[in-house]
């Protein structure tokens, strides 16, 4: 019965996966895709029809290649069947971004919050969105899961390690907050976040190996291998901003000299751009547009702050894909606007980096845009539920 029951399940995580990455399709189709009989996929479909997660599409009738007769029905995920919450606590805002069951934005906001918040303070924002979407008849009881992302060391279990722009040091944040709402909740790094989002909402991007950069304040990396974020031992592999680019340079956040973070995150802009001593007070979130559109013109001191960030994030990720092997890189964050502008140097320079015989991988600019971490933490929220990928199917244990 036990091998039954996780049998149903798997199959029924099978058919909404491929629902929601191929589309619209018949019966007849997904039985001959998962190899399972038509009185199977009957009982499992009727099953999701009911539950509300998948729904028949007349306007998308399908006739399968050895179908004879009338079009079969096609089948479709039913968007409206489930929902995720995402939220990103940056150091000065929070961002919420709801994504449906076929994982699409429905709705995006944000919010300015004071720069000390504490844990408490940031589950009570939350709940209170939270609280506000379930007044919604379009959401009541369909809000399945919460995924919140920080700009921090995050372990496996959800527990906080270290938010060092909030003061944060081993916060059980995921038990915190689902005392709250009594809703399963995810607690992931901003930029595993982002990088799950952008592989997890675009099919068309390969999933056995991707890299993702986030470059702005910081620089945050992840990789996403077999449709999983890689995590490492502990849950905090991806600290690809820390890999060493120069011998004597500007010193990074983490006490080193020299960092990827260090040479091309928005103060190294800042400094390449206006001088070490000129730097503006303030937000220099704008910046990297500016020297962009600036550089476009032929300005010389924007040409010269736009190919020296694509120097230094050339020599960082030859190394990082030496390592990784992937078959894509995405880039994100504030900085984007640099690398779009550089994007055929950047990727000339990795292909000659690499080794002669290993195939360089195409460079990305990331496309969720502003609310890229809030959609990736709905995203993570979302593959938890209902995502084939996150199940592991062990080989049973053998004994002399």
């Amino acid at each position: 019965m036990a091998n039954q029951t996780l049998a149903k399940y798997v199959n029924e995580l099978s058919i909404l996966t491929m629902l929601r990455n191929r589309g619209v399709a018949s019966r007849a189709d997904i039985a001959r895709r998962l190899s399972l009989t038509p009185a199977t996929i009957t009982r499992l479909i009727n099953r999701l029809v009911e539950r509300g997660l998948v729904k028949e599409s007349e306007a998308a009738q399908t006739r399968g290649p050895k179908e004879l007769g009338r079009p079969s029905v096609g089948l479709a995920i039913n968007s409206e069947g489930a929902y995720f919450l995402g939220v990103e606590i940056a150091v000065d805002a929070v961002r919420f971004a709801l994504i449906d069951l076929a994982a699409m934005t429905v709705t995006s906001s944000e919010m300015a919050i004071a720069s000390a918040h504490t844990p408490q303070s940031a589950v009570k924002v939350i709940a209170t969105y939270f609280k506000d979407l379930l007044r919604d008849d379009r959401y009541k009881k369909k809000i399945l899961g919460v995924g919140v992302t920080l700009p921090a060391l995050v372990a496996r279990d959800g527990i906080v390690i270290n938010f060092p722009a909030a003061g944060w040091n081993n916060v059980q944040f995921a038990q915190l907050l689902h005392k709250t709402i009594k809703t399963p909740c995810y607690i992931e790094n901003d930029a595993h976040a982002a990088a799950f989002g952008e592989v997890y909402t675009q099919s068309a991007i390969s999933s056995i190996c991707t890299l993702y950069l986030w470059l702005g304040t910081g620089v945050g990396g992840a990789a996403i291998i077999n449709n999983r974020l890689f995590r490492g031992a502990h849950g905090t592999a991806g600290l690809l901003g820390h890999v060493k680019v120069k011998t004597n340079g500007e010193r990074c956040s983490c006490g080193n000299n020299g960092c990827l973070e260090s040479c091309t995150n928005l103060r190294a802009l800042a400094r390449s751009y206006y001088g070490p001593d000129k730097i503006p007070d303030g937000d220099l979130g704008g910046l990297p547009g500016h020297v962009a559109t600036r550089a476009a013109a032929g300005e010389p001191a924007a040409l010269e702050a736009a190919a020296e960030m694509e120097r230094c994030l050339a020599i960082g990720l030859t190394s990082i894909v030496s390592a990784f092997n992937p078959s894509v890189v995405i880039l994100g964050g504030p900085m984007l606007p640099i690398f779009r502008h550089r994007a055929e140097a950047l990727q000339a320079a990795i292909a000659s980096g690499v080794l002669f015989g290993v195939t360089a991988p195409e460079i990305r600019m990331s496309q969720l845009g502003r609310f890229d971490c809030a959609i990736g933490a709905a995203t993570i929220a979302h593959h938890n539920s209902f995502d084939l990928s996150r199940v592991t199917l062990l080989e049973p244990e053998l004994h002399p």
